[in-house]
């Protein structure tokens, strides 16, 4: 007689989903190469980017798009973008201590509700009664 073949347990469909099976040592070699790549890009890539950045208006033409050029903006002075996300990063650090603040006298709250109720069951009794049973 021959046993019964076992079927294996269902993975979760999540995880197929997203990837197949990999073996672990290609991760770890793909890992290597993305860590031996930060350097690179670092010191090299930014490096020439920045290098070639200020360039003397002479050397600048600005571009035809129609019959209106593209003048070239000060990089020093800040645009209204740059207003744009110091205003927004200002109001969203404000919600975020607000909201943080909230949570933590939620907490507190709690706390004092569990204190409130063990004064309220020893107020009005005298400490030189004996101890109910």
């Amino acid at each position: 007689m021959t046993a019964a073949p076992t079927t294996p347990a269902p993975r979760p469909l999540t995880g197929r989903w997203w990837f197949a099976p990999v073996p672990l040592a290609r991760i770890a070699v793909v890992r290597v190469i993305a860590y031996l790549f930060i350097p690179v890009d670092v010191f090299l890539t930014t490096a020439w980017v920045k290098a070639h950045a200020d360039v003397p208006t002479e050397w600048y033409a600005p571009l035809l798009i129609g019959r209106k050029p593209i003048a070239r903006h000060d990089p020093d002075t800040p645009t209204s973008v740059t207003w744009g996300v110091f205003i927004n990063a200002a109001m969203l650090g404000g919600a975020l201590l607000i909201l943080c603040g909230g949570a933590f006298a939620l907490y507190y709250r709690g706390g004092d509700r569990k204190a409130k109720a063990e004064m309220d069951a020893v107020r009005h009794r005298n400490p030189f009664d004996p101890p109910a049973a």
